[in-house]
């Protein structure tokens, strides 16, 4: 039985995941990115989980050496033909994030945008392990989830984006015994559905990130509460931004 990440992810999820951001945002994240992992121009970064390599494209624009990996085929043919129509020099590939094919290669890696802890703890761990395995000594790396602190207070049951003719609707429902989260995706053209998805999600608080770090070796160095930066506080941020040490 295959897993939802091989069949979720896809052109009805880039138009409400990956389009509606805009430029001037993702351009503020990967500036940030840039600072929290101390980088300089030159260096090599892995954007694990990279999508259609947003966040790729701007930090190969700033002159780091990029290179993205997904899972999703189709989100790596999108960022080859951004890649090329912008003429930078940024690496894609597709592959899981559970093996990453790299040994002490990359002076930094980040994995943004709640693209971890889609699988059993186990293989979220073994994703840590990995990153570990692909930084060179004194590497970095920065993860940036959904808190589970926030989620707890301010748990939203449903939720909706439009976009144009085009709507995505939210059903989510979350266990506070197992930190799990199901959400269901409904997609209408025009008022009729045309597709249906669910996503099974482990939702991590931050002294449970800084745990499984020090198990896959890396040292837990900072903590930021929004995806530009900002102080993590416990019962105020949504997010959780982790920077790590090899």
């Amino acid at each position: 039985m295959s897993h939802w990440t091989e069949t979720f992810f896809g052109e009805h999820f880039r138009e409400f995941g990956f389009d509606i951001q805009a430029p001037e945002k993702t351009r503020l994240e990967a500036e940030f990115i840039a600072e929290a992992l101390g980088i300089s121009p030159g260096d090599k970064v892995l954007d694990l989980c990279c999508g259609v390599g947003r966040h790729s494209l701007v930090l190969a624009e700033m002159g780091y050496d990029v290179t993205g990996i997904d899972l999703t085929k189709y989100y790596i043919e999108c960022a080859e033909k951004s890649t090329s129509k912008l003429g930078l020099n940024c690496n894609f590939l597709t592959g899981d994030m559970r093996n990453i094919p790299f040994v002490g290669e990359f002076d930094a890696i980040f994995n943004y945008f709640t693209s971890w802890g889609y699988y059993s703890s186990e293989e979220d761990l073994e994703v840590l392990r990995q990153v570990t395995k692909a930084l060179k000594p004194g590497g970095r790396f920065l993860l940036e989830v959904m808190s589970r602190d926030w989620i707890m207070r301010e748990f939203i049951p449903l939720d909706f984006e439009i976009h144009g003719n085009h709507e995505m609707i939210q059903y989510r429902r979350f266990d506070p015994e197992t930190s799990m989260m199901l959400v269901e995706y409904i997609y209408l053209e025009n008022r009729k559905v045309v597709r249906q998805d669910s996503v099974d999600l482990r939702i991590y608080s931050l002294h449970e990130i800084y745990e499984l770090y020090r198990r896959a070796g890396l040292k837990p160095v900072q903590a930021w509460g929004e995806q530009q930066g900002g102080p993590f506080i416990f019962d105020k941020s949504k997010r959780c931004v982790v920077l790590g040490l090899k």
